[in-house]
C-alpha cells in the first residue's frame, strides 16, 4: 500500500501573524480523496496542533436533527419577536 499525498489548498494567516490555519486533502494511490483536514498554529507556524478532519455537511445534519433545536428557535423568537411586538404596541398608544 502506497503513502498518501498531501495536497494543501488553503493557508490563512491571522491579522497579527500569529495564527496560521492550513487545510489539505489526502489522496491515496487510487486518487480517492478523504475529507478536508485542518491544522492550526498559534505561534506563527512554528508548531501545529494535531490535524483534525473537517466535519463537512455532517455537522449541519447533526445540528438540524438535534432535539434542542426547537428550544433554541423558540427562545430566539421569544427574545427577538416578542420585544419588537411589545415596542410596536407601546409606540402606537
Amino acid at each position: 500500500m502506497g503513502a498518501s499525498l498531501h495536497v494543501p489548498y488553503n493557508l490563512s494567516v491571522g491579522a497579527g501573524g500569529e495564527t496560521v490555519l492550513v487545510a489539505w486533502n489526502d489522496f491515496d494511490e487510487n486518487a480517492a480523496t478523504e475529507g478536508p483536514t485542518l491544522a492550526i498554529s498559534t505561534d506563527g507556524g512554528k508548531s501545529f496542533g494535531e490535524p483534525a478532519p473537517l466535519g463537512g455537511f455532517d455537522n449541519f445534519v447533526t445540528l438540524a436533527t438535534a432535539p434542542v433545536l426547537l428550544t433554541v428557535v423558540a427562545r430566539s423568537l421569544a427574545c427577538c419577536v416578542l420585544p419588537a411586538a411589545v415596542t410596536r404596541a407601546v409606540g402606537t398608544l
